[in-house]
């Protein structure tokens, strides 16, 4: 992306990306919890870690990984921040920008939550999301597990305002090379405030999260998601099968 035209320039080391990818996948062990997989099925989660087992699709891990490292790239990322000061009229010409920041919060004696920031700026988080849905669906009803993961970055950051970075999928096959076209037809970015109740309430989950792994005890209400059963992996469904769902919510 040229500072004259701004034509988007992307160089993704995919190599790099694969090798990341899998180590970040497979490095989780019982003691630690993503925030991103807080929002959705807890006896996923507890069943994936009990019998050590992926619960994540590879292919589906790694197409992520690949469009975040596309909007992660400072050529893109210059603009996108650039149009989000514009957008909220903030005049800031000293903007400092961090992308892939890792953070360790101790829940319980050695157990740990691990929050992965896809960017941080001095004011803001912003977590980066695809879709193929019109982006006009979004701008009607933000998905909640969205912003269950971000509200809870914002408070492991103690920062009150974040954004989702939305963009179609469509963009990465479109032939508009000038960033402020792309943008304006395939990217969109939706606020999140901080809610300190919904955070509390996010940790107090991953806690008891932590104790039923303890006991090997998976014997709780799910999925949080009427489809999180149609992507879950054919070994944890046989093993989630055998024991009934409790009625209770965690």
């Amino acid at each position: 992306m040229s500072e004259d035209n701004s034509e988007i320039i992307v160089d993704v080391n995919v190599f790099d990306i694969i090798q990341k990818a899998y180590e970040e996948h497979f490095n989780r062990r019982k003691n630690k919890l993503g925030c991103s997989e807080l929002p959705f099925c807890p006896r996923k989660i507890i069943i994936s870690r009990l019998y050590n087992i992926p619960f994540e699709n590879k292919m589906i891990m790694l197409h992520g990984k690949i469009h975040h490292a596309v909007i992660q790239q400072p050529n893109v990322l210059r603009e996108l921040v650039k149009t989000l000061y514009q957008q909220l009229n903030i005049k800031n010409s000293k903007i400092n920008v961090t992308t892939e920041k890792y953070l360790i919060h101790e829940l319980l004696p050695g157990k740990f939550l691990e929050a992965h920031v896809d960017i941080d700026i001095s004011d803001f988080l912003i977590e980066i999301k695809t879709t193929a849905r019109p982006l006009k669906y979004w701008a009607k009803e933000l998905s909640e597990y969205h912003v269950i993961q971000l509200n809870t970055y914002l408070g492991l950051t103690k920062k009150q305002l974040g954004f989702i970075l939305l963009i179609n999928l469509r963009a990465y096959f479109s032939d508009i090379i000038d960033f402020n076209d792309v943008w304006n037809k395939y990217g969109c970015f939706l606020p999140v405030k901080f809610n300190q109740e919904l955070f509390e309430n996010t940790l107090e989950k991953a806690k008891k999260m932590f104790i039923l792994m303890k006991h090997g005890d998976f014997n709780i209400k799910g999925p949080v998601y009427e489809w999180e059963c149609r992507y879950c992996p054919k070994q944890i469904q046989e093993i989630c099968n055998k024991t009934k769902h409790a009625q209770s919510k965690i």
